[in-house]
């Protein structure tokens, strides 16, 4: 990806929450000053990789494959300092812009749509390789059981939600006609370095092609920009 295009992108994302009277908390906007002038109170959110996410799955096509997500709180498994069970992330998804098909080994997640168009979900079961099943799935639909055929259409207005249990793969987007969405996920601990299981080659976190000044830090870029920060506790 171009950094042109994340700057673009995050920017997009911010007028859109905003009009969605969403407001972000202060390290979304916050520039290499202010990091540094943070650095020894934010330690948690370099670890539990909080903040901007911005993806093509590697696609090379972030408009056909692609995410927009920031991060608002999040644990780090097995940590004692930042034990939270839980992770919460914000979503600006735009119109047929899909997620690469993909599952989880251990995070549950809800995914509720908060405002905007509609969002379109897709589920499938795994066959004995791994591969999609044809078979048949039931899902959590706001509480209630919905049976769907493999890779049936679910379409979620504002105010509704489901559930994606471990080991189930998904894929989702806003519908095409219905404008943006701002989707929530509620979740367990979010680990995207090693529970993140793809249908087809894909990569979680871009490679960036510096063709303008960095605008905003992308938590992925946390180890490289800020490990030097990280603070020693005395022995």
């Amino acid at each position: 990806m171009y950094r042109s295009q994340i700057n673009h992108t995050i920017k997009d994302a911010i007028k859109f929450f905003e009009s969605r009277n969403f407001p972000l908390p202060p390290f979304a906007y916050w520039t290499i000053s202010d990091w540094k002038k943070e650095k020894r109170s934010c330690q948690e959110i370099f670890t539990a990789r909080l903040g901007w996410d911005v993806t093509d799955f590697g696609s090379g096509d972030f408009e056909k494959t692609g995410r927009i997500i920031f991060t608002l709180r999040n644990g780090k498994k097995g940590s004692s300092e930042y034990p939270k069970p839980y992770a919460q992330k914000l979503m600006y998804l735009k119109e047929e812009q899909k997620s690469a098909i993909h599952y989880h080994r251990i995070k549950m997640e809800d995914a509720i749509n908060v405002g905007g168009g509609i969002i379109i979900y897709r589920f499938w079961k795994q066959d004995r390789n791994a591969h999609l099943s044809g078979a048949k799935l039931t899902v959590s639909v706001d509480g209630c059981k919905v049976t769907l055929k493999a890779g049936q259409r679910l379409s979620l207005a504002p105010g509704e939600s489901v559930c994606t249990v471990p080991g189930m793969y998904h894929q989702f987007y806003a519908k095409k006609g219905s404008g943006p969405v701002m989707s929530m996920e509620v979740s367990g601990v979010c680990d995207d370095e090693n529970d993140n299981f793809w249908l087809e080659k894909a990569s979680r976190f871009p490679e960036i092609i510096e063709d303008e000044p960095r605008q905003f830090y992308l938590c992925s870029e946390y180890n490289k920009l800020f490990g030097f920060w990280r603070i020693k506790k005395k022995e």
